[in-house]
């Protein structure tokens, strides 16, 4: 149980422009409950080498967090853990994690985990770091892309097949690249973990939007995100993309492709 805010601006930003600071200290707040570590990726310049920065301490006292809080990103993912049962709190299985210049962030839980091993090969499984069923997630659509597979088509054959295969509670999940930005909206509302998570109100899993002139953002519900500042709710079993050079978005139903995943 996590929660994820990422955005993309036409001109960097850091966070503290992005929410200002109030809607940044409400977010920040959410660490307190998400305290098993946390981190971020972030693409200063849209084309350059995405930066990823994990920490075990909770964000709230976290030096660290000036990093995202006071330096301008072109766009930027941030991720407050809460770890899953049994799931040891290290700093390998922190987000985002990093594979080829794609960073990845995953809120939910996948089971069993230990049939997730299926969905890698031999050798991609020797490129685990963690134990966490978010690396495998991940690295699940890197098997993918590696096959031949633009992202967006490697995103819809896993979560198809994850969702048809194995006991999930949410597939949410943020990808940034040095050129796009990626939001995973699929999650069973049904398996939110209560009200004592959702100090907003709001159900667990919701992820909404918000266009501003300059950038887009997505966040977790768990802040207050309100109607008439612009905060739309995004569709359930929707994948978003962002483009970091004009922060144009493109969405598509998830598992409506004519692809087949077959392993």
């Amino acid at each position: 149980m996590c929660r994820l805010l990422c955005w993309a601006s036409t001109s960097a930003r850091p966070l503290n422009d992005v929410l200002g600071d109030h809607g940044r200290s409400q977010f920040t707040e959410l660490s307190r409950l998400h305290d098993d570590g946390w981190g971020f990726a972030g693409v200063e310049e849209v084309g350059s080498t995405t930066r990823v920065e994990r920490s075990v301490l909770p964000a709230f006292r976290d030096e660290l967090l000036s990093a995202v809080t006071t330096t301008a990103f072109s766009s930027c993912v941030v991720h407050f853990r809460k770890a899953s049962p049994g799931i040891p709190v290290e700093i390998k299985n922190n987000h985002p994690f990093l594979y080829d210049n794609v960073a990845f962030a995953h809120n939910g839980s996948i089971h069993p985990l230990e049939r997730l091993d299926d969905l890698l090969t031999p050798q991609w499984r020797r490129r685990m770091t963690g134990t966490t069923d978010s690396e495998l997630y991940f690295l699940a659509i890197m098997t993918e892309v590696e096959k031949g597979l633009d992202l967006s088509d490697a995103i819809d054959v896993v979560v198809t097949k994850i969702t048809r295969d194995f006991e999930t509670s949410s597939l949410n999940a943020m990808l940034l690249t040095p050129d796009s930005l990626y939001v995973i909206n699929s999650h069973d509302p049904a398996k939110s973990p209560g009200p004592d998570m959702e100090p907003d109100g709001k159900p667990y899993y919701q992820l909404r939007l918000r266009r501003t002139a300059h950038a887009v953002v997505v966040a977790s519900s768990g802040f207050p995100q309100l109607d008439d500042e612009g905060w739309e709710t995004l569709a359930n079993h929707t994948l978003l993309r962002i483009d970091l050079t004009s922060t144009t978005t493109s969405a598509s139903t998830l598992g409506s492709k004519d692809i087949v995943a077959n392993r």
